[in-house]
């Protein structure tokens, strides 16, 4: 509801409503100050459901992380998630993250649906609310680095499935390269988001814009890689950059887009280069 409200907000201050759009943006910070007072445990560093008189239900499942996404939880709060995340007794798993954490009581090694298996769902909510974390403070590149290396465990799991069983499913074992128990196959509807979505953004480190026309491309790796024929807005671009000797090296990046658009470059100490890319195919260097 939060996040909601906030894009409703959004919504309103576009269309020239902003008395709706404040009414909106205050509900969403009615609903996350109770969260914040209700549901955080500082000791554990997570967020719990409470029950109808306010006591926290001290179940840790995925559901603890929502607040990140939403712009909830402050920054030091999510430390305090991350580091949950990456606890190798709870949620860091041989296949990152179990809808339920491995050392609760109900959790079933083989998944069992929500006990403990890992869902596309989920884990696209955790990545995402670590980016949100990515940028703009001193420990923003722990948060891009495990979101990365997440991502990449997480699609790890998916090939090897997908490798002996020749589909993709619903859910995941977090215990082994093994579908989840009561999951069905040629299941792309979620868990699609992995290999697209996940892959484009977190690894090859693509986020676009296609209201404005603009890509930012946060360049982390040394090997060459790039993508073809990505869409956004009205722009379709292909970009490739070359390998290089080391993260520090300069970056040459080839371009080949139907339409003028905006490109920021941004290596892992989060200096970027911005290019105002004409249509057409170009050679460009950023130097960060």
């Amino acid at each position: 509801m939060v996040m909601m409200y906030n894009d409703i907000s959004k919504m309103c201050d576009e269309i020239g409503l902003p008395e709706k759009s404040k009414s909106f943006k205050d509900k969403a910070a009615e609903i996350s100050k109770r969260i914040n007072s209700f549901m955080w445990n500082e000791e554990d560093g997570l967020y719990y459901d409470v029950d109808d008189n306010g006591n926290q239900i001290k179940w840790k499942t995925a559901a603890c992380f929502w607040p990140m996404l939403a712009g909830i939880a402050e920054l030091n709060q999510s430390q305090k998630l991350l580091a949950n995340l990456k606890d190798p007794e709870s949620f860091w798993r041989k296949i990152p993250f179990p809808s339920l954490a491995a050392d609760q009581i109900n959790y079933k090694a083989d998944g069992e649906y929500w006990l403990g298996s890992v869902w596309a769902t989920t884990n696209v909510m955790i990545i995402k609310g670590l980016d949100r974390f990515g940028t703009g403070h001193n420990n923003a590149y722990n948060f891009n680095e495990f979101a990365t290396l997440a991502t990449e465990e997480y699609l790890n799991g998916i090939t090897e499935v997908y490798k002996r069983t020749g589909t993709i499913w619903e859910n995941y074992s977090a215990e082994a390269f093994a579908r989840g128990n009561l999951s069905r196959p040629d299941f792309v509807g979620w868990t699609g988001c992995g290999p697209i979505q996940l892959l484009i953004e977190n690894i090859l480190g693509f986020r676009p814009n296609g209201v404005d026309n603009s890509l930012t491309w946060y360049v982390n790796r040394i090997d060459r890689h790039g993508i073809e024929n990505l869409k956004f807005g009205d722009v379709t671009v292909s970009l490739i950059c070359e390998r290089r000797e080391n993260v520090n090296s300069e970056m040459n990046i080839n371009v080949s887009s139907d339409k003028p658009f905006k490109l920021v470059v941004k290596n892992s100490k989060s200096l970027e280069q911005v290019f105002q890319i004409p249509a057409g195919n170009f050679a460009i260097t950023a130097k960060l």
